[in-house]
């Protein structure tokens, strides 16, 4: 049994999308968001998404804005991701699956990401 990377390559559809686990405390705050959503606090559900976003992406290529330049991840200062990029990426025709990738990452490091149904979402593959 291997200890896997912290931070994981996926091919994302045709972009790459580099994504880290995260820390214990990370865990267990959007343990805490997932568990107060299937309370029935719905809106916790959507925040839990936007804190995977925004603590597990690292790095993301092959977007472009709208004036076909490399899109550039906009962080703080701690390295996290800015509302504007969360924005971006939550405006995306594939966020759920990019949600998806994030909560699925969070703590593992899948070979496959699944959809909401349990299925292996093809356009998505580990490649480091």
């Amino acid at each position: 049994m291997k200890i896997s990377k912290r931070e994981r390559v996926y091919k994302f559809y045709d972009m790459e999308v580099t994504l880290k686990k995260l820390n214990l405390e990370q865990q267990k705050q959007l343990s805490e968001q997932v568990f107060r959503a299937q309370s029935g606090v719905v809106s916790e559900i959507f925040d839990a998404g936007v804190f995977a976003l925004r603590h597990c992406i690292v790095d993301f290529k092959g977007l472009v804005d709208e004036d076909g330049n490399e899109y550039k991840l906009e962080k703080t200062k701690d390295g996290l991701l800015t509302d504007e990029t969360i924005e971006d990426l939550m405006s995306l025709p594939v966020s759920q699956e990019l949600i998806s990738t994030a909560f699925q990452t969070a703590s593992t490091t899948p070979e496959e990401i699944m959809d909401v149904d349990g299925n292996p979402i093809k356009e998505i593959e580990l490649k480091n």
